[in-house]
């Protein structure tokens, strides 16, 4: 096999394979390294030895692409599960709610990244690297086409240190015997495989789809000693400007379609592959990682986020209620609770659990945003006196306060301590250099796209606001573009002198505040017991369905109206086929798990003792 010595920038995913059979899980300990926190119930040895290759790994892409983000603004946690019995219970779960084969995953979160490993599977410190490098990805790119994503990941996942010397993108036997004995996957269906196909979900398939992405990457990078890298790059920096794939291979790489797929069926008759090797320019110094007891208690909150950060809150709920009702319960506990108790628009008791919490560990970060976001629910959204409101602002904003004292880069509770300061009617003029702060601390967020445009109409910056207003009106698939066009009309209206806009609460039009995952779904309307439920519709986009089970949150962003944006509604779903869908246009779209941008109209069924069911 040749060797390439040439070092390049970029990606990670997970292999799906079969997992031996594991004894029952050890205790749990707890083990802390400069860059990441470790959870495990294997051995302390193990959880030492995988720390410290990740924290390699992560040495090495620092040295590779020192302009690279490699640490999300908030903790990230690895979950080391010992093998396929403590780690089956939190696999992702397919659209038809079967556990989805794979031996590694990673979930963003609000508050904390995830990392998941299952060391019983082959290879689990590579498994790391690939799950590192997916968030990687998520740090550095808006949008990356499926196979790109899990063609990096799958690229760097072949990477080995050894004390200065590392080696990377070293070929994959498994996918190169795969592909030699199957057709490949035609190109035009390869770039459009996203989350919901059968190439991702279905088990073969989806053994084909990582192996040909694999290929891809691993042939635009190293190939004949990399003379394509400089094309690659430029592919990338295509799509991040908003190329569509087409357009970008032809620009970069001078062919379509029907060109690459016949140069990737010839590198497959090649048998020497190239990859990267080289030596370290600065050794990883670090002590040793100390591996400490941790109580099962606070073990199971963390793994309880698991499931609530995918939307499998029943499940999480009945874990930490049992955990709660085992003795007095420890502040991370009661925090999930108090954001399942938000998720479900308990907004009473939401904010109860969060205090308590507060009382025993006053300096957490996500603790404290919580809290805020509570008492913004609770109390500042329904505000209706101008004191009363000031008031409730201004307590979200000491609960905001220290931590963004701790931690300037926390986009969300940039965003929530923005929202409390224009309700107290802070001058817009004060809060637009935070919201501009905010916006360079990672990847484009159209939230902050549209509390920044909200900001600029403020102070009649009528060209800062229709840049970044356009830009979002220009993607069709953009939950935000109807109220971005409407937005568009204020600035219109606002170079000709014909809009007023007033300080009134009723008349700001204040973009809507970041949801975090526990925001609570749309409340149901008071109702006599026995009255029979109140059947309302909404008409609009539907931007999400987080399915769980049979069942799902469907995520609906209403119409707008008179120029003002449309609300966001989360409607709790006991079962898909209880959905009524009408889609105006006839686009032919079904109802399918993940991310939408269909124009729908959805009949919802209000209970009276529970939130919106559809």
């Amino acid at each position: 096999m040749n060797r390439l010595c040439v070092v390049l920038s970029l990606g990670l995913a997970l292999a799906p394979v079969p997992p031996p059979p594991e004894a029952p899980p050890a205790e749990w300990v707890e083990a802390r390294s400069p860059h990441f926190h470790v959870v495990s119930d294997a051995r302390p040895k193990k959880v030492q030895d995988v720390t410290r290759k990740l924290e390699e790994f992560r040495h090495l892409l620092h040295l590779m692409f020192p302009q690279m983000r490699l640490d999300a603004p908030v903790p990230t946690s690895v979950i080391l599960f010992k093998g396929t019995k403590s780690f089956r219970p939190y696999q992702p779960l397919t659209p038809e709610g079967k556990p989805l084969q794979s031996a590694g995953f990673m979930q963003p979160g609000p508050d904390r990244m995830y990392l998941a490993v299952n060391l019983g599977a082959p290879e689990p410190e590579q498994m790391a690297f690939h799950e590192f490098k997916h968030l990687v990805l998520r740090l550095n790119f808006e949008r990356c086409p499926l196979w790109l994503e899990e063609g990096l990941a799958e690229f760097f996942q072949r990477t080995t240190i050894v004390g200065d010397d590392f080696k990377t993108g070293d070929w994959h036997p498994g996918f190169w015997d795969l592909l030699q004995r199957n057709k490949l996957i035609p190109m035009e269906v390869l770039v459009e495989v996203d989350h919901r196909s059968d190439y991702y979900n279905v088990e073969e398939k989806r053994k084909l789809f990582y192996g040909q992405s694999w290929l891809l990457v691993h042939y635009l990078m190293v190939a004949d000693e990399g003379k394509r890298q400089a094309q690659f790059v430029r592919f990338v920096e295509l799509l991040r400007q908003g190329v569509p794939q087409p357009d970008a291979f032809q620009q970069a790489l001078g062919t379509d379609y029907a060109g690459l797929h016949r140069q990737l069926r010839n590198y497959l008759l090649r048998s020497n592959l190239n990859l990267f090797q080289g030596k370290m320019t600065q050794r990883l110094e670090m002590g040793p990682v100390e591996v400490a007891p941790m109580p099962t208690a606070l073990a199971q909150a963390y793994l309880s986020d698991l499931w609530l950060n995918s939307g499998r809150v029943d499940e999480a709920e009945k874990a930490l209620a049992s955990l709660a009702q085992a003795g007095p319960a420890p502040p991370e506990v009661l925090y999930r609770l108090g954001r399942i108790a938000l998720f479900r628009n308990q907004l009473d008791t939401a904010e109860k659990h969060l205090r308590e919490a507060l009382r025993g560990r006053p300096d957490d970060i996500s603790l404290r945003y919580y809290a805020a976001w509570a008492v913004s629910q609770n109390r500042l959204s329904g505000a209706v006196e101008p004191e009363e409101r000031r008031a409730a602002a201004t307590e979200v904003i000491e609960l905001i306060a220290p931590v963004l004292e701790a931690k300037s880069d926390f986009p969300d509770a940039i965003h929530l301590l923005v929202q409390a300061r224009l309700a107290r009617d802070d001058p817009p003029a004060e809060l637009i250099p935070l919201v501009e702060r905010a916006r360079q601390t990672g990847p484009r967020r159209e939230d902050f796209d549209l509390l920044l445009a909200h900001l600029y109409l403020r102070e009649q910056r009528w060209d800062d606001a229709e840049k970044l207003l356009q830009a979002i009106a220009n993607e069709p698939e953009s939950p935000n573009r109807e109220q971005a066009l409407a937005w568009l009309n204020r600035v219109r209206d606002g170079r000709q002198g014909t809009m007023r806009w007033g300080t009134a609460r009723g008349e700001s039009s204040e973009p809507a505040p970041a949801r975090p995952a526990g925001e609570p779904v749309e409340p149901p309307p008071a109702a006599a017991p026995g009255s029979p439920p109140e059947i309302r519709y909404v008409r609009g986009t539907l931007v999400n369905v987080a399915c769980a089970g049979e069942g799902a949150v469907v995520t609906v962003q209403g119409e707008s109206r008179k120029g003002a944006p449309g609300k966001t509604l989360h409607l709790a779903v006991r079962s898909l086929e209880r959905v009524i869908l009408i889609d105006p246009t006839e686009s032919g779209q079904k109802l399918d798990c993940g991310p939408s941008g269909v124009p729908v109209t959805i009949n919802y069924r209000v209970e009276p003792q529970g939130p919106s069911v559809a």
